[in-house]
């Protein structure tokens, strides 16, 4: 009766210390949720490409913007239209609905998609770092950073990563660090 009697309160011991242990994890757990539905990805902002975008060359412009959306033989109006550039031209960007289409403002040329030759001088440029001692990869899939849905419409992605532990991933649609 006596053993019946300590394992009893052993037990009880044990199951109310265990229970606060693991209260505590549980309001770490809930709170670090509360925090990560309000804290945003990091992303490749206006603001940053701006800041590193190379200068335009508007001698090198050959084309108006209502030329160069002509070539893209669509009927639909762009929501939205700029001039930067791109890959050391002068583009034009469409946005059509949820896609951007380019076009070259000095040759009229739409630019298809981006190889990783583009996506390796692209990221380079924005670093500013030598892309030789990073790794690179093509992401098709959802990662721990691209899980937002705006990213689904500019796969593949090109992720770089370098040994001082910067990130920069590229859109293969639209050549736009986005993260």
């Amino acid at each position: 009766m006596r053993l019946f009697v300590l394992t009893r309160k052993s037990l009880i011991f044990a199951h109310r210390w265990m229970g606060v242990t693991l209260c505590v994890f549980f309001l770490l757990w809930f709170v670090s949720g509360v925090v990560m539905m309000y804290w945003d990805f990091p992303s490749g902002r206006a603001e940053d490409r701006l800041e590193r975008a190379p200068a335009l060359d508007v001698l090198r412009v050959r084309l108006s913007a209502a030329e160069a959306f002509t070539l893209l033989h669509i009927s639909q109006t762009p929501s939205q239209s700029r001039l930067n550039s791109f890959d050391s031209r002068p583009a034009y960007r469409f946005r059509i609905g949820r896609n951007e289409r380019i076009v070259y403002a000095d040759t009229g040329e739409e630019q298809a998609r981006v190889d990783s030759t583009m996506a390796v001088r692209i990221a380079s440029a924005w670093t500013g770092q030598a892309v030789a001692p990073a790794t690179f990869e093509s992401i098709q899939a959802v990662d721990q950073w691209t899980v937002q849905g705006a990213l689904r419409n500019i796969r593949p992605l090109w992720k770089f990563s370098w040994p001082n532990g910067g990130q920069v991933y590229v859109s293969g649609a639209n050549g736009e660090v986005v993260q």
